[in-house]
């Protein structure tokens, strides 16, 4: 693309990261750290913000909000949360007179949402 005259960073970096053979820019490290430590303590998991301890990267959150909350809150935390979010999803595509069709594309956009929060480092800086 460079020799178009065209840049894009994101394509950069995966490009960068493709070449050397990981594209999950350590990330596979983070989210396996935090599955070992949800598994030690499932039930109530091992407390808000401790996750910078338990990793010898300094990283403050695990860049995937799903396992963020089991590894902080375990079970207890993570269930509600979930639950909370569905509920706010279903209400809000609800408030709306939709048709079949439009609803399954916001629906579908939604899920897309949700699993980009799963990938992406920004909730953790909130």
């Amino acid at each position: 693309m460079q020799r178009f005259g065209i840049d894009v960073g994101a394509i950069n970096k995966s490009l960068y990261f493709f070449n050397k053979g990981n594209i999950s820019n350590g990330r596979n490290d983070f989210f396996q750290i935090a599955l070992d430590y949800f598994k030690q303590k499932p039930i109530i998991g091992n407390g808000i913000g401790t996750f910078t301890n338990k990793n010898m990267y300094g990283i403050d959150f695990v860049h995937n909000f799903i396992l963020q909350f089991l590894y902080e809150g375990g079970i207890i935390l993570t269930i509600p949360i979930l639950i909370l979010v569905f509920k706010a999803v279903v209400a809000t595509l609800n408030m709306y007179n939709l048709t079949k069709d439009l609803y399954v594309i916001i629906a579908f956009l939604t899920c897309n949402i949700i699993v980009k929060l799963c990938f992406h480092q920004i909730l953790g800086r909130v």
